[in-house]
């Protein structure tokens, strides 16, 4: 059975998203969510191999807290994938002072900016502010994932920009994501939610939720 929880925060999510087309026939799907959870609480359930088991299609093989080679994959039984870190800037260690408007290259697989004063190692310069942003940025196979999360009072916001080749494929990755952002707002908020992989999306609605992606964004 779905937990009712889950259940409440997909229909709770609203059916938004953007699409834009960037260099090399590539495409960026933008989603956001409010979470009534500050950035460093969020922050370990984008890097740590346990805690993405919990909600997310990418389990890595280690913590995604250094720039460099990495593989996930979503199951056990499932085939490796690239998920090499390009960019890493932890709420601990992110120069806030960086600009706001820093050139953002996330248009094909291996391109990333180098937003704040990263090191040799790939991480930013430590700010010790306990308000700073938190961003990530790494391979999911042929695709690119990035995660910003920026205060928002006393949680933040989160933004996924998800960059692909396949077009078509807009819609389906959307009503993935809105079931496993759901999923993470169940966990954060301290319930025992379920991960849910695979077909198992089709209990959640998941075809629904593509046909109402398909509609906002082509």
């Amino acid at each position: 059975m779905v937990s009712d929880g889950v259940r409440d925060e997909i229909g709770r999510q609203e059916v938004r998203a953007s699409l834009a087309e960037v260099a090399g026939g590539r495409w960026v799907l933008v989603m956001e969510r409010e979470l009534p959870h500050r950035v460093d609480v969020v922050w370990p359930h984008l890097i740590e191999p346990g805690l993405l088991a919990g909600w997310s299609p990418v389990v890595p093989d280690r913590v995604l807290d250094r720039v460099g080679a990495a593989r996930c994959r979503e199951n056990p039984e499932d085939e490796w994938l690239d998920a090499e870190v390009i960019l890493v800037n932890a709420p601990w260690e992110v120069d806030v002072s960086r600009e706001a408007d820093a050139p953002r290259e996330v248009d094909a697989p291996g391109k990333a900016d180098a937003l704040g004063k990263a090191d040799a190692s790939g991480k930013a310069d430590a700010s010790g502010k306990a308000d700073a942003s938190g961003e990530l940025v790494h391979r999911w196979g042929g695709d690119l994932l990035r995660w910003t999360l920026t205060p928002r009072g006393d949680g933040c916001l989160l933004t996924l920009e998800h960059t692909f080749a396949d077009r078509d494929g807009t819609a389906m990755y959307a009503a993935g994501w809105h079931i496993c952002l759901a999923v993470l707002v169940t966990v954060l908020d301290g319930h025992d939610t379920p991960r849910v992989a695979g077909t198992a999306g089709l209990d959640y609605g998941w075809a629904e939720l593509r046909d109402a992606y398909r509609k906002i964004t082509g």
